[in-house]
């Protein structure tokens, strides 16, 4: 069963270990999104999803989905209003 979180700015998704499956975009002004395995927001940590600068109205799907480790962390920069889809 799948979880979901409705974010706007950085964010800790989760912690721990789980899997990325998708995500859609309400709203965006050039906004942007990086995926990092990380539990702290830590840059050095492993990106998931290397920047991202997606459309209003888009969504993506990961069918198999992408598993993280020490957790699931989303660093936005500008304006951007996503639905985070993960396990």
């Amino acid at each position: 069963m799948s979880n979901y979180s409705a974010i706007s700015a950085t964010s800790q998704i989760k912690v721990g270990g789980g899997k990325l499956i998708g995500m859609i975009v309400s709203s965006t002004s050039t906004g942007t999104i990086t995926f990092y395995d990380s539990e702290d927001g830590n840059d050095s940590d492993p990106v998931i999803i290397a920047t991202l600068t997606p459309a209003a109205g888009s969504s993506f799907l990961i069918s198999s989905g992408l598993y993280f480790n020490k957790g699931l962390y989303a660093v936005i920069a500008e304006t951007l209003a996503v639905t985070i889809v993960y396990e």
